[in-house]
């Protein structure tokens, strides 16, 4: 008979034989709850495919202790222990693990369990040489998938402390040129450790510099690529003049305007490694003093005077023509402070003569 309900019943039993006679007997029958099977697991980091259970069956009746348990870990592996550890031999993979309970009175309870096993995590680490100043970004993978990841904790080697974050992705900016071995650890749910190495480069910028010779007039400015390069070598220049004018030649030669000037130049070096840098100088463009007349008449009488314009020109924003000096081919000369249109001188003698004007400015 099967009791529906817990307690205590009194049996009643009475039997007769062939002849009529009959006897009878009661009992009282206790009826318990049986034990409740429970358990959980976890993994263990080492060795791989170790799971740790834990026995968490309660009895059903108060008083009646569990006392045996039976375990089925995997087909054809079994366990009496009440908390067993477990090495599997295949990971990734999943068992059906059951537990049966036997309290004092002989009840019992059954409980199962899908437990799958996660094999150690393959790590990897990938990441993209840069140039110094920029950052350097990685990024992990690993299998297997199933597995959770809770925390990663990134050693960059260059002496910065290591960084815990919960992304398996990460920026870094070095603070020098060079090859670092860059560690990453992951922590898996179940607080295993794995750990992945990757060599990372950091390249060197080039060093840009240059030297520009002082023109004037209609003279060009000769600029010089003084750059260096502690890396790989530079590749490529780009000048921008200051005046809308550009150039990619290594030592570039330029013509400004006539005008006197101050002028900022960019060089911008960019080496093999396509690591770049720049450099900004002024560049002085000088003023440009022109002394320069023509006669009113190419020839003159000698008794009249023979007067020259002066068309003598300072292309500068600042500072003025302060002096002229004139010669006139016989020993006589003349100078003044001040600006002429234009002089005359009386000629004694007739013949040809080299005038000669001479302008100084401030």
């Amino acid at each position: 008979h099967k009791f529906s309900e817990t307690g205590a019943y009194s049996v009643h039993l009475v039997v007769t034989d062939i002849n009529g006679c009959i006897d009878s007997i009661e009992k009282s029958v206790q009826i318990n709850n049986s034990p409740v099977a429970q358990f959980s697991y976890s993994s263990a980091c080492d060795p791989p495919g170790t799971i740790i259970f834990k026995d968490l069956s309660y009895s059903g009746t108060i008083g009646q202790a569990i006392v045996d348990w039976f375990w089925e870990l995997e087909p054809g592996i079994n366990s009496n222990l009440a908390n067993p550890h477990h090495t599997y031999e295949y990971t990734d993979t999943c068992f059906q693990v059951s537990l049966t309970v036997t309290d004092q009175q002989g009840c019992q309870n059954t409980t199962t369990q899908e437990v799958c096993i996660n094999g150690p995590l393959q790590l990897a680490i990938e990441s993209d040489d840069a140039c110094l100043g920029e950052r350097s970004m990685f990024h992990t993978f690993y299998q297997v998938s199933s597995d959770t990841v809770v925390e990663w904790v990134w050693d960059f080697n260059d002496g910065s402390p290591a960084i815990h974050t919960v992304y398996d992705t990460i920026g870094h900016q070095f603070s020098q040129s060079g090859i670092y071995t860059v560690k990453v650890s992951a922590f898996n749910q179940d607080g295993c450790e794995f750990t992945a190495h990757e060599e990372t480069v950091v390249h060197a910028n080039p060093l840009p510099d240059f030297t520009a010779s002082i023109a004037n007039c209609n003279e060009p400015t000769q600029f010089t690529d003084q750059s260096s390069a502690p890396g790989s070598l530079i590749s490529s220049w780009s000048w921008n003049f200051g005046d809308g004018e550009y150039s990619n030649a290594p030592s570039p030669i330029h013509q400004y305007g006539i005008q006197d000037s101050i002028y900022l130049v960019t060089l911008t070096v960019t080496n093999a490694e396509g690591c770049a840098d720049s450099i900004q100088k002024e560049v002085i463009k000088g003023a440009c003093l022109e002394a320069a007349f023509e006669p009113v008449l190419e020839s003159v009488c000698n008794n009249l005077a023979a007067c020259f314009v002066d068309q003598s020109a300072l292309h500068s924003a600042g500072n003025p023509i302060i002096k002229w000096d004139w010669t006139f081919g016989v020993g006589t000369t003349e100078s003044y402070s001040y600006y002429r249109d234009s002089i005359c001188h009386d000629y004694n003698n007739s013949g040809s003569y080299e005038v000669e004007l001479v302008v100084t400015a401030l």
